[in-house]
């Protein structure tokens, strides 16, 4: 008789549960993360806001097919506790990385579901673009001009190297390429630029369309470095001067180390009244001999034949970097 009473008390355990929790066993099913999540340092994020806004998630219920937001059901996300704050979804973008993320997501029957991803943060933004002209030396011919700002918008001191610059047709077929572009600063301090150009591809390459470049790709390397081997030269404000036919930016630029530079790259970025990076300009000249300490004046010139971009220039910055010392 006992073990009869044993079993109705387990029997109607077992109907409660099943009232409780029906009979879906199916964990749900997570979609809309891609492996790598990349956010650029120094912006605002909140990792839970992103994956609500985000993540699709989709769950066989015992009521049919339902959508849930991130928020609607029991989670947790695991990423490293030195940028990401469990409590509240923030993620400190200060230092660059990549990180390792684990959600686990349990749906109203109980059932779990996992994705991993990668948090990326990037310590770099890159501006680009293209230019082209037409070719006086050449009618019905056009030259063209690439162009890049690369900004460290970490809190690290950054050292740029192997930086390339290719020229992409309609077609994606690479109509030029460049692994020597000049470029004005090989160390970033937080906050920094460097300009990236290249005009030789106006030199040696014609196109037949002004749309004949459909893109530019700019590739590069970046590594953590100390402050001591920085070789970036100070450039005052650049005073701008033009004509018909010339456009011009002078600057007077101060060696800061106690070596003697023999020859300095400057360059300078062109923005339009947006803010907008739409051309770099460089000194052919002018940019010999600074003293322990002294300082030089620096001549950068637009030589395209158009004056279409100076027309739209509001605003000139330089940055330079040392290219040989003296006695090396």
């Amino acid at each position: 008789m006992r073990k009869i009473k044993n079993c109705v008390v387990m029997l109607i355990l077992l109907m409660v549960v099943f009232m409780m929790t029906g009979c879906d066993s199916k964990e749900p099913v997570l979609k809309g993360i891609g492996k790598i999540v990349e956010v650029q340092c120094g912006a605002e994020f909140n990792l839970d806001d992103y994956l609500n806004e985000n993540l699709k998630i989709k769950d066989e219920t015992d009521d049919g097919m339902k959508e849930y937001k991130l928020k609607d059901l029991e989670y947790t996300v695991k990423c490293d506790d030195e940028i990401y704050n469990e409590e509240t979804g923030d993620v400190k973008t200060d230092d660059y990385g990549t990180f390792d993320v684990k959600l686990v997501v349990k749906d109203e029957s109980g059932n779990k579901a996992t994705l991993e991803f990668q948090l990326f943060l990037n310590p770099v933004e890159v501006t680009k673009g293209t230019y082209t002209y037409p070719d006086d030396s050449a009618k019905g011919k056009f030259g063209v001009q690439g162009y890049c700002e690369i900004k460290n918008t970490s809190s690290q001191f950054l050292k740029l190297s192997d930086i390339c610059m290719q020229l992409i047709d309609k077609d994606g077929v690479i109509t030029y390429e460049t692994d020597m572009p000049d470029f004005s600063t090989e160390y970033l301090s937080p906050g920094n630029s460097c300009y990236v150009m290249d005009d030789f591809a106006g030199w040696n390459v014609e196109f037949n369309h002004e749309d004949d470049i459909a893109d530019i790709i700019v590739d590069f390397n970046y590594s953590r470095d100390k402050t001591e081997n920085d070789t970036t030269l100070e450039v005052g404000k650049m005073e701008v001067g033009s004509t018909v036919e010339r456009y011009e930016a002078t600057a007077i630029v101060t060696n800061p180390y106690d070596k003697g530079v023999d020859y300095y790259m400057i360059l300078a970025g062109m923005y339009d009244k947006e803010g907008k990076l739409i051309g770099i300009m460089k000194s052919y000249g002018d940019t010999t001999s600074l003293n322990p300490k002294g300082k030089g004046k620096a001549v950068l010139r637009w030589y395209a034949e158009s004056m279409a971009i100076p027309d739209k220039t509001k605003d000139v910055k330089g940055q330079a970097r040392v290219v040989t010392y003296q006695g090396e």
